[in-house]
C-alpha cells in the first residue's frame, strides 16, 4: 500500500509519472521507454522530418511589386506556392492523411446511382513515403524554377530533405545553387542516385530538361 503521506508536493508529480502514468504499458511486450531521458538534437531532427517544407527564390529575385499567389498542385499531391521569383511547399492539409496514402476524394458531387444523394468515391491514391513525397515535390519545384527560367535558386529554408533534394536537382540541372552547402555525405547521396538510372527513371527523378 502507497502511504500517500509521504510523498511530498515537490516530487508529487514525478511519482506519478514514474509509479503509475510510467506503468501504462504494463503486461505489454513494448521496449522500455524512459520518459526523462535527455531530448537530444537527433530526436527533434527526427520530429522535423516528419514536417518537410522547402523555401526557395531566384538568384534573380527583386520583389518590386505585389505578388498574387498561384497554387499548383504537385504530382505528389502537395500543394505548392509559387509567388513569381519565390516558391514555397510543404505537406500542409496532407500533414493528417497518413505518410503512406493521401485521401482523394473523387468526383465529390457525382451522385452514385446506387446511393442516391451520396457524396461521391473515395480513393486511396499512393504517393509514397513522406520522404519520397518530399524529394519529388522539391525536384518538381526545381523543374518549375527551369520553366520560369530562373538563373539559379537561393534556398531560404527547408528540412534537411527537401533541401537536398532541391540543391541535387538543381545541381543536376547546372542551375547555381544558394544557402546549401554540400558536405561529403550529400556528395555521396547525389553519386548513388546518378549511379542508378533505372531507378531514378520509375521514380520519375533527376530527369534532365
Amino acid at each position: 500500500m502507497i502511504d500517500q503521506e509521504q510523498i511530498s508536493n515537490e516530487n508529487a508529480l514525478k511519482f506519478f509519472l514514474e509509479n503509475l502514468w510510467g506503468k501504462r504499458a504494463s503486461g505489454l511486450n513494448l521496449p522500455v521507454d524512459d520518459i526523462f531521458k535527455t531530448v537530444t538534437s537527433e530526436n527533434i531532427q527526427y520530429l522535423l522530418n516528419l514536417y518537410p517544407f522547402l523555401q526557395i527564390i531566384s538568384t534573380d529575385a527583386s520583389f518590386t511589386q505585389a505578388v498574387e499567389p498561384k497554387f499548383i498542385t504537385a504530382k505528389s499531391g502537395w500543394v505548392i506556392h509559387d509567388y513569381g521569383e519565390a516558391m514555397s511547399s510543404s505537406l500542409g492539409n496532407l500533414l493528417y492523411s497518413g505518410a503512406e496514402y493521401h485521401s482523394i476524394n473523387v468526383n465529390k458531387d457525382k451522385k452514385d446511382d446506387d446511393n442516391k444523394g451520396g457524396e461521391g468515391d473515395s480513393t486511396l491514391k499512393p504517393h509514397g513515403t513522406i520522404i519520397k513525397q518530399a524529394y519529388d515535390t522539391a525536384v518538381e519545384m526545381i523543374e518549375i524554377a527551369l520553366q520560369k527560367k530562373w538563373p539559379g535558386i537561393q534556398i531560404i529554408a527547408g528540412t534537411p530533405v527537401m533541401e537536398w533534394a532541391a540543391w541535387a536537382a538543381a545541381e543536376e540541372r547546372k542551375m547555381q545553387v544558394i544557402g546549401f552547402e554540400a558536405d561529403k555525405n550529400a556528395q555521396r547521396k547525389k553519386q548513388r542516385l546518378k549511379t542508378m538510372p533505372e531507378i531514378m527513371e520509375a521514380m520519375h527523378i533527376l530527369r534532365p530538361q
